[in-house]
């Protein structure tokens, strides 16, 4: 809502200003100063309506990039990690108008779904290598298996998290067959 409203403030401002300028361009008389006024009047407008497009489209464009770049990183850091980023393109998210909001929306909330995806699959296998020691050889076998089998689908950064107990449970359990 603030930017919304500091978008019409600066719409306003330049709209006074041409119009101020075009009634000076109409007062004078002198041939050379009302060319001077048209010159300025062009200026005014043209470096106006720049301001005001920059202003309109800023957020789009931030988030467009901010976007590529955690996309980028989903693969290679933990969610956790990127959660603070999300955060940031959330917030760049709900200052775009509802019409930007539609062109945003389906890459934000796969992204956030990736994010919870990963999330819910760190503490799985998280609990599933707290309980490593506990239940019979089989059980234990079950458990470095799902483990195994859910690794992959983890960030880079994660599957380097635990991957040393993987391999801890698994010479646990080559000794204790």
């Amino acid at each position: 809502m603030h930017n919304r409203g500091s978008w019409w403030i600066s719409f306003v401002l330049v709209v006074i200003a041409v119009a101020v300028l075009f009634v000076f361009y109409l007062k004078v008389q002198s041939e050379a100063s009302q060319t001077l006024f048209l010159l300025l009047l062009i200026l005014t407008a043209l470096v106006g309506g720049s301001l005001l497009l920059w202003q309109f489209f800023k957020h789009a464009g931030k988030l467009r990039t901010k976007l590529e770049e955690i996309q980028s990183l989903v693969g290679q850091q933990s969610p956790e990690a990127l959660k603070d980023r999300y955060t940031e393109i959330y917030s760049l998210y709900m200052k775009l108008s509802e019409k930007e909001k539609q062109n945003f929306y389906g890459r934000l909330m796969k992204l956030r779904e990736t994010l919870e995806e990963q999330l819910k699959t760190e503490k799985k296998v998280e609990g599933l290598l707290q309980n490593r020691t506990s239940g019979s050889p089989r059980e234990r076998q079950k458990q470095y298996e799902e483990v195994q089998a859910l690794l992959p689908t983890l960030s880079k950064a994660t599957q380097e998290k635990y991957y040393s107990q993987l391999v801890q449970l698994k010479e646990e359990l080559e000794r204790g067959r």
